[in-house]
C-alpha cells in the first residue's frame, strides 16, 4: 500500500514519480509521474510552531501568515512521534490575512523526550500538520538559572556550559524578539534598555535542546 501525509499548508496538489521493480530487481527506465489534485487550499498559512520547556511546563506557540475558513487548531502529543494524543484546542481567528499569534500550555508535559505537532483544521473538517517539535525535559529545561528575577539593568544565566550553546533569546509578551545573542554573554544581558515588564529569554543548544524562563524587568 502506499499513502500520502501532508504537511504544508496552501497547495492544491502534489506530484510524484514511481517505477515498477521486478523479482529480478531490475527498474523501469521510464517512471511514471502520478499528480494529486484536490479542491480549494488548506486553510492555514503556519509561518512558525515552537515547543519550549518553561519551568516544568511546555510553552507551544505557533503563528499564521493567512487563515481562510479556518476552524481550530489541536495541539498533539507524542512520547514515539506515532501515537499521538490531543491535548488542547484552539479556537481559530477563521479569515485573516495578517500575521496572526497563539500559544497554549501543556500543563503536565511528559517526563525525558516529548513530541508536539499542530493540526489545523477547516470549518468543512479538511486539516494539515505542522512539522513536529521537540522538547527534553529530562536534559535541557531543568538545569538553567537566571538570577536575578526580578532584574533592573543585568540578567545573568547559570547552569549551562556556553561551549554548547547556539544562541540566547530574549522576547515581549507579544511574542518579539528584542535581543539576541550568539552565545551566552559572559557579562550578562542588558535590560538597560529594556521597558519595565515581563519577558521570556530561551537558550537554545547546538543539539537543539531548549528550556526558557519568564523574567520580570524592574527599574
Amino acid at each position: 500500500m502506499f499513502s500520502i501525509k501532508m504537511t504544508g499548508v496552501g497547495y492544491t496538489s502534489t506530484s510524484f514519480e514511481y517505477a515498477y521493480v521486478d523479482s529480478d530487481g531490475l527498474t523501469d527506465e521510464s517512471p511514471a509521474t502520478y499528480t494529486l489534485t484536490w479542491e480549494g487550499a488548506l486553510p492555514v498559512t503556519l509561518v512558525a510552531f515552537e515547543a519550549v520547556p518553561e519551568e516544568n511546563r511546555v510553552r507551544l506557540s505557533w503563528k499564521t501568515a493567512e487563515e481562510t475558513n479556518a476552524s481550530h487548531f489541536d495541539v498533539e502529543r507524542s512520547q514515539d512521534a506515532k501515537t499521538w494524543t490531543k491535548i488542547v484546542e484552539t479556537a481559530a481567528t477563521g479569515d485573516s490575512r495578517e500575521l496572526s499569534s497563539y500559544s497554549t500550555t501543556d500543563e503536565a508535559p511528559l517526563a525525558g523526550i516529548s513530541y508536539y505537532r499542530l493540526k489545523t483544521v477547516d470549518r468543512d473538517n479538511t486539516f494539515a500538520y505542522s512539522r513536529t517539535a521537540s522538547v527534553n525535559l529530562g536534559s535541557s529545561g531543568l538545569g538553567v538559572r537566571v538570577y536575578p528575577n526580578p532584574a533592573s539593568s543585568v540578567l545573568l544565566i547559570q547552569g549551562v556550559d556556553p561551549k554548547s550553546v547556539n544562541h540566547v533569546s530574549l522576547t515581549n509578551t507579544s511574542g518579539q524578539l528584542v535581543a539576541q545573542y550568539g552565545a551566552v554573554p559572559e557579562t550578562g544581558i542588558d535590560l538597560s534598555k529594556l521597558s519595565n515588564g515581563m519577558y521570556l529569554i530561551k537558550i537554545v543548544t547546538k543539539d537543539g535542546l531548549q528550556a526558557a524562563r519568564k523574567i520580570v524587568v524592574s527599574k
